[in-house]
């Protein structure tokens, strides 16, 4: 997820502008970083709650995506696990 908004978005990321921000009405929980670069914790708190969702923090794992080299994520794969478990 990235603030298209944002000081520190890349231009060349066009193609993740316009988020839409309206209730998914799904079941969903957004995980983002506490020094993401590309979105920072109040835009992703505004996503959450435009999108009726909860919000994770996990601390400072800066932009988290494939290419980040963060590597397995057993606190992620716990969230994952926990999430589906309770998803109706």
């Amino acid at each position: 997820m990235a603030d298209s908004a944002g000081p520190a978005f890349p231009a060349e990321a066009g193609t993740f502008t316009g988020l839409d921000t309206t209730p998914l009405g799904v079941p969903g929980l957004v995980v983002s970083s506490d020094d993401d670069p590309y979105c920072t914790v109040d835009a992703a708190r505004r996503l959450a709650d435009a999108w009726g969702l909860d919000r994770i923090g996990v601390s400072r794992a800066g932009h988290t995506n494939s290419g980040s080299g963060l590597g397995r994520s057993d606190f992620g794969r716990a969230l994952l696990t926990a999430f589906t478990a309770g998803a109706r």
